[in-house]
C-alpha cells in the first residue's frame, strides 16, 4: 500500500500460479486502468518482464502473446487519455527466449498498430470468465477503494 505520503500509491495484485490472459486483462481493465485514469500520469513507464509467459520455466503463469498485446492496448488507452500518448516500455526479461521474442513482437505490433492481433476472442473470454474472477476483483476494489474514488 505504501507508507507515509506514499500510502495508497502502491497497488499490488497478488495472483496465484496459472493466471492467464483473461485474469490479467480483467485486472488491467477493472483495477489498474481506473486507478491510472484517476491518478492522471503525465508519462507511463513500463519495465516489461515476460516471465508470466506460459512457456517461462519460472513464472508459473499462463499469459500468451495476445495477452501481452491486450495489456499493451490498455496501457496505450491510459496514455492517450492522461499523457498525450506518452508511453515508454523497456525490456526487463523473461526466461524463455522464444516466448519472450513472440511476446515482444506482439507488444511492438500493438504499439505500432502495424498488425495488432485480433483480441475480440480475448474480450469475449474476459466477459465469460468475469464471474469466476469477480470475487477477487471485488476484494481488490475493497482494499483500494479507500485511496481511489473510481473503484
Amino acid at each position: 500500500m505504501g507508507k507515509g505520503k506514499g500510502e495508497g500509491f502502491t497497488v499490488n495484485v497478488p495472483l496465484s500460479p496459472g493466471a492467464g490472459d483473461t485474469e490479467y486483462g480483467i485486472i488491467f481493465e477493472e483495477i489498474l486502468k481506473p486507478i491510472a485514469l484517476e491518478y492522471q500520469p503525465q508519462l507511463i513507464l513500463v519495465s516489461a518482464g515476460f516471465d508470466i509467459h506460459y512457456d517461462d520455466p519460472l513464472g508459473g503463469m499462463e499469459v500468451t502473446e495476445k495477452g501481452f498485446a491486450r495489456m499493451t492496448q490498455i496501457l496505450m488507452e491510459i496514455a492517450e487519455v492522461t499523457a498525450q500518448g506518452r508511453l515508454a516500455i523497456t525490456l526487463e526479461g523473461g526466461y524463455d527466449v522464444a516466448g519472450q521474442k513472440r511476446s515482444v513482437k506482439a507488444v511492438l505490433e500493438e504499439l505500432s498498430q502495424a498488425s495488432p492481433p485480433k483480441k475480440q476472442d480475448l474480450l469475449e473470454k474476459e466477459k465469460k470468465d468475469y464471474p469466476r474472477v469477480e470475487p477477487f476483483i471485488l476484494q481488490l476494489k475493497e482494499i483500494q477503494r479507500r485511496y481511489w474514488k473510481s473503484l
